[in-house]
């Protein structure tokens, strides 16, 4: 898979950059989102889009498990955001950028729990 400049970064991305908008729910169990990322790997990919609303938190865990498990944390770019939370909060809705400190931290969490 060909690699691409991402913006003025300096980062070389994959030109597919693999969704995981169902990883670890139902439509997508655990052991399904880690083959999807294996071969996806194996196909010269990179670059994994998440978000901690994504399965309800099971993608970024999944993914963090993942990439923990095989020792590619230095060799893979993960774009994620911040985006419904689900705290109960009425003040806690959607992308906000007062909102946002308080849930990156959880989000890095999640997606580093994996990684350790």
């Amino acid at each position: 898979m060909k690699l691409r400049p991402l913006g003025n970064s300096g980062l070389m991305v994959s030109e597919i950059c693999l969704g995981s908008l169902t990883f670890g729910s139902q439509h997508t169990p655990l052991w399904d989102a880690q083959q999807i990322m294996e071969q996806y790997v194996h196909e010269g990919g990179n670059f994994i889009d998440t978000a901690n609303g994504f399965a309800g938190g099971a993608a970024e865990s999944a993914i963090g498990q993942w990439i923990g498990e095989r020792s590619l944390r230095h060799h893979l770019i993960l774009a994620t955001k911040t985006y419904l939370p689900e705290d109960g909060d009425p003040n806690h809705r959607g992308l906000f950028a007062a909102g946002d400190p308080l849930f990156c931290g959880a989000e890095l969490t999640t997606l580093a729990d994996g990684l350790h």
